[in-house]
């Protein structure tokens, strides 16, 4: 079972997505280690997470970036790494509404009212000498309102959200293949 699942079994909002990397699976998690968000990533994605106040820092590994907020919350080498976040995603400066989440027991329980919770995996398996690179968030928000509040929120957002997303994944590909 993946450790997302452990982590947050219940949410109100789940995106997934996944590529196949033409690169075995150790190179590609290699590749995910080696991925600098500041360095690597598009123009749409470093001008989309200055749009959200979000500044990502020069730095390797997935949890390098966003004001290093992010604090990765489980991992299992080669597999999958999880990092997590809270807060009201929604706030006009949302990176000033945010705050870390310490470890997986506070994912749990945490329950801060008007607000929530995400998780964000990254995850490589093996597929016939290639590998499967994916990426999935979850969001648990503490109470109806804050629900009401993010399903809005993430309407508007999502596709912008998809897209980075989308760009870190066909990167870290990118990175894998070309090793």
């Amino acid at each position: 079972m993946a450790l997302i699942e452990d982590l947050m079994p219940a949410w109100d909002v789940r995106k997934r997505y996944e590529r196949l990397v033409r690169a075995p699976a150790g190179r590609t998690w290699a590749a995910l280690q080696r991925y600098d968000i500041s360095r690597n990533s598009s123009a749409t994605t470093k001008a989309l997470l200055r749009l959200r106040g979000l500044r990502p820092e020069a730095g390797t590994g997935v949890g390098a970036f966003a004001g290093s907020r992010f604090s990765v919350v489980g991992e299992t080498p080669g597999a999958e790494l999880v990092v997590a976040i809270a807060g009201k995603f929604w706030a006009i400066r949302e990176s000033n509404a945010l705050e870390p989440v310490e470890d997986a027991a506070q994912v749990s329980a945490y329950d801060a009212p008007g607000r929530a919770v995400a998780v964000w995996s990254f995850e490589v398996a093996p597929r016939n000498g290639r590998s499967v690179l994916a990426t999935e968030t979850r969001v648990r928000c503490t109470d109806d309102r804050a629900r009401r509040i993010f399903k809005a929120y993430w309407t508007v957002i999502e596709p912008f959200s998809g897209m980075i997303r989308r760009d870190m994944l066909r990167t870290v590909a990118e990175m894998a293949e070309g090793s």
